[in-house]
């Protein structure tokens, strides 16, 4: 019955909980909710060098090497701007990363907005030309992200896309097709991507047009709400 079912947010998830020993009948996967009636599509080729990120300043999500991937783009293209949206994390990846930023001398060119309403965010990313998250897998506990829900939210508003291959990233993205991925810790590889990207305006479309029409034909993600509200449903006539 679905109330001793195990719900994940990625598919990796459910491989990870299987192989730690829970039961694969019990196991369900459901990537968490996306308002696509709020990030609507728009074409982003004609926004300048502008450059997204939005999410807890967390390892996973660590923001210190996207920092590092951009202070290459800034010293190719000086007229690239990279805003950061978040705060908190765990830890103290906030603080560190404006360290970073000054260490680095791009402050001028990094926005820190700290934590935004859902209708900001979503201004933020009609504004802006290509979204970027570099998760990794922390080599301490390897903790690991699901399908980032702010990478959803970036797809479906049309942004082109520049990622790590990492848990449900890679379930959202393939390879030049929804996006650019590439290795967890591989800086130079996110800067040529994020420069590549700056500069080719039919890329950028496609991308993400691509990525907006992947995010919003996967019923798990379409239909979310009404698929929680059944399971809930049925939850509560087997109880």
């Amino acid at each position: 019955c679905i109330r001793d079912s195990i719900i994940g947010v990625s598919e990796a998830m459910l491989r990870r909980l299987e192989s730690l020993g829970a039961p694969a009948d019990k196991l369900n996967h459901l990537p968490a909710f996306v308002d696509l009636d709020r990030f609507d599509y728009h074409d982003h080729s004609s926004a300048g060098p502008r450059f997204l990120a939005v999410g807890r300043f967390a390892e996973t999500k660590s923001p210190h090497l996207t920092l590092l991937a951009f202070r290459q783009v800034v010293a190719a293209m000086p007229d690239a701007t990279l805003t950061m949206i978040g705060k908190g994390g765990g830890g103290e990846l906030f603080e560190a990363s404006l360290i970073l930023a000054k260490a680095l001398d791009i402050e001028g060119s990094v926005a820190f907005r700290g934590v935004l309403s859902h209708a900001e965010v979503a201004q933020e990313m009609r504004e802006a030309r290509v979204f970027v998250q570099h998760s990794i897998t922390t080599p301490l506990y390897g903790d690991r992200e699901g399908k980032p829900v702010a990478v959803m939210e970036a797809m479906a508003s049309g942004l082109a896309i520049v990622a790590t291959r990492h848990s449900g990233i890679d379930e959202l993205i393939e390879h030049g097709e929804q996006g650019l991925l590439v290795d967890e810790y591989d800086v130079d590889g996110m800067a040529a991507s994020m420069l590549a990207l700056a500069t080719d305006d039919e890329q950028v479309t496609r991308l993400g047009a691509a990525a907006s029409r992947r995010v919003r034909e996967d019923p798990l993600i379409g239909q979310h709400v009404s698929i929680l509200n059944r399971w809930i449903e049925q939850s509560i006539a087997d109880n």
